[in-house]
């Protein structure tokens, strides 16, 4: 291979990689979305946390249309129940139309209360104290009072757990970090101080209406292999270091420089070509807007970093400001990049 063949390296796309190469897709750890795709398995069966142990997170993160049926289901379930109640009460005392005995002097536990369907509107309006109009509790009936009183603490409960469910959700930070972009790919390539670093572009194009305060991405590379059952598995876990905080007023190139303290050190093109592994990224940054603290999450594998790529440069000045160019926010282009490692480079540099 002459010196020609040293100095690029354009990777292709994941599809003509796999098939050139033969190489089995890995499974992602995090989905595209930032969700994990790890499940949690004993005795084959998915170990999940249910919902006793935090129903309030659970409701949170409910899809809206679950919730609402839910939401739904809860006032009308206790409005029922709490309705079979004072029909029982109504009928051990005798005051139902077909029991009541109209030359009878004793006064009824609820006025007006003759059948069940009296009974679930005495129901409703006990729980939320629309009015006691022709229907009202009397003293005769030492049990009706107590449901009274019971059914009301349990209504103001009921309704403030829901109330609380609704707006934690509208304003939680989460849906906020939806309007964060990731390049589609990360990058490897050589700088201008003789490093190579691995980079990748964020952006928030909702950053002038809403910002998103000073933001610290995270790195992790996780590698995987295969062993002799052609079945992959992880072997080890490693901090990338990035270059810090920065800002999301417009996109921003976040970088890791390969150098002697990096997990990638001893990797040159070719293993990135046949090596599994998959780099997690994790941004987090505070909500300007409400204050709350917001993360969202990115991985790459290996076969969506391009060896010897530059990304574009999407800001331009204009006569009132600057303006960013979204349709080329995930252009690259090729610069000279050796296909050695950083280890073989630096020692390169050495005998140069």
């Amino acid at each position: 291979m002459n010196s020609d063949d040293h100095r690029l390296l354009i990777v292709p796309d994941e599809e003509a990689t796999t098939r050139k190469h033969k190489i089995r897709p890995c499974p992602r750890i995090l989905l595209s979305s930032g969700v994990s795709n790890v499940d949690w398995m004993a005795g084959g069966k998915r170990v999940s946390g249910g919902w006793a142990p935090d129903i309030f997170t659970c409701l949170v993160e409910m899809r809206w249309w679950w919730l609402h049926g839910v939401f739904f289901l809860a006032f009308v379930v206790s409005w029922f129940v709490f309705a079979l109640f004072w029909w029982a009460i109504a009928y051990a005392h005798g005051d139902l139309l077909d029991l009541h005995d109209p030359q009878s002097d004793v006064e009824p536990c609820v006025t007006e209360l003759n059948d069940f369907i009296s009974a679930f509107m005495f129901s409703l309006e006990t729980q939320y104290t629309t009015g006691y109009g022709t229907r009202s509790p009397t003293t005769e009936c030492p049990e009706a009072i107590f449901l009274l009183s019971f059914q009301s603490i349990f209504g103001l409960l009921l309704q403030a757990v829901l109330t609380g469910v609704i707006f934690a959700k509208l304003t939680r930070p989460k849906c906020r970090t939806q309007t964060i972009v990731f390049s589609r790919n990360a990058t490897v390539s050589l700088q201008d101080d003789g490093y190579l670093r691995l980079m990748f572009r964020v952006g928030d194009p909702c950053s002038s209406v809403s910002h998103v305060g000073i933001a610290r991405a995270t790195a992790w590379i996780a590698r995987f292999e295969t062993n002799s059952k052609r079945k992959s598995f992880m072997t080890d876990q490693k901090e990338l270091k990035l270059n810090g905080a920065c800002f999301l007023f417009y996109p921003t190139l976040i970088e890791h420089r390969i150098d002697e303290d990096s997990p990638l050190f001893d990797m040159s093109a070719l293993d990135f070509l046949h090596s599994h592994f998959e780099i997690l990224i994790s941004l987090e940054g505070v909500v300007e807007t409400t204050g709350q603290n917001t993360e969202v999450r990115k991985s790459y594998l290996s076969s969506e970093i391009l060896w010897g790529h530059q990304f574009r440069e999407v800001v331009k000045r204009s006569s009132s400001g600057f303006v960013v160019n979204m349709d080329k926010f995930h252009d690259t282009y090729v610069i000279d990049t050796p296909l050695c490692s950083a280890r073989q480079l630096k020692e390169l540099v050495k005998i140069q």
